[in-house]
């Protein structure tokens, strides 16, 4: 089963390309890659820390308003 994240990035791949060809202005590329790639490096650090601090009971991203924390 494919996500919605990995359809939302292919997506906006295509986007900046299409943008970049169109513009001739191939450095987009390299400034959007590096935004998404620090934008999913805050994520996937903001799930660890949230997954140490409440262990694999929940997450801190649930929609549960009552929740343990360890």
């Amino acid at each position: 089963m494919i996500k919605k994240g990995f359809i939302a990035g292919i997506v906006t791949v295509g986007i900046i390309l299409a943008l970049a060809a169109f513009t001739g202005k191939w450095s987009y590329l390299y400034s959007v890659s590096g935004t998404m790639g620090a934008v999913s490096l805050v994520l996937a650090l903001a799930y660890l820390i949230d997954s140490i601090v409440l262990g694999s009971t929940r997450t801190f991203f649930s929609a549960k308003k009552t929740r343990k924390v360890s």
